[in-house]
């Protein structure tokens, strides 16, 4: 028991935290991965993380129901916290410029079994959001044809289809298999098994497409913004924009994926604060501008 006691709060050497010598990327001996990665690839893969469903769907539910159009100042007190947050990351990641992120800051200071814990909620994050970013781009492409959202998906069990007077025991024992969501996710796997550059590239693109789609809705709907739609601006007052924030601040989460590229950087010193502060800054202007629209 004292030697388990022991190993889980063994702390990981900073040192074994800093990459070791340098050795041309391709070599087989190279201790490292390949560097790869620019300020500019690590801004679009901050950007592209950050993005996403959150803008369109949470932005809805806390104005509705915590803070009115009083949103945006939820928006920019979620911006202010993810801020503190990221200046953590870019200090850490830093200081050990290498892949795992969070977990190796805590295995750093608080023990390889903190860190243990740290890196299975990790996983489990990215896991379950990639999972519902994935069926959530099924529901919307089955929207796009006039389709039920869950008309792509396979029923296995329960019977019949729809309008058959389905039961509750009967929809306990149907099973949907979602194989284009698993299908995005298989194809996003292997361009990440064929290497970091042609993930960014890739990620690039998407991302530039979102923020065209975004910014045809800020200026599609600028034009037709109704100032009365604005008053009262925060029906519930303070209590309520912090109510909203609390509810926004999960359409911030993604930007800490950038320090786990840490190791791919050709210089981290510089490109990891541009990359995860400048995300921040792209997302949280974008973000206050779609909540006036």
């Amino acid at each position: 028991s004292r030697l388990l006691r022991r190993a889980a709060a063994r702390r990981r050497p900073v040192d074994h935290a800093r990459p070791g010598p340098r050795v041309p990327d391709g070599h087989p001996s190279s201790p490292s991965l390949r560097k790869d990665l620019n300020a500019n690839d690590l801004l679009m893969l901050g950007v592209g993380g950050v993005i996403g469903g959150g803008v369109f769907v949470l932005t809805g539910a806390a104005a509705h129901d915590h803070a009115g159009p009083a949103v945006v100042i939820s928006y920019l007190v979620a911006s202010l916290t993810s801020a503190v947050t990221g200046m953590c990351y870019t200090e850490f990641a830093c200081e050990a410029p290498v892949a795992g992120s969070s977990y190796v800051y805590v295995s750093m200071c608080f023990g390889e079994f903190a860190g243990y814990l740290c890196g299975c909620n990790l996983g489990l994050e990215l896991t379950i959001s990639a999972a519902a970013v994935a069926r959530g781009w099924t529901s919307y492409v089955a929207t796009l044809f006039r389709a039920r959202p869950d008309a792509l998906r396979l029923r296995i069990g329960g019977g019949g289809g729809e309008g058959d007077g389905e039961d509750e025991n009967t929809a306990v024992r149907m099973m949907l298999l979602d194989v284009p969501a698993a299908a995005i996710v298989a194809g996003i796997t292997w361009m990440l098994i064929r290497g970091m550059k042609d993930t960014a590239r890739f990620n690039t693109v998407v991302t530039v497409v979102s923020l065209i789609v975004i910014g045809f809705v800020i200026v599609a709907g600028g034009a037709e913004v109704d100032s009365n739609n604005w008053t009262p601006f925060a029906p519930n007052g303070a209590e309520g924009v912090l109510a909203g924030a609390s509810v926004v601040f999960f359409s911030f989460v993604g930007f800490d994926t950038v320090a786990t590229c840490a190791e791919e950087c050709a210089n981290p010193g510089r490109d990891l604060p541009i990359g995860i502060m400048g995300s921040l800054g792209i997302c949280a202007a974008l973000y206050a501008a779609m909540c006036l629209v």
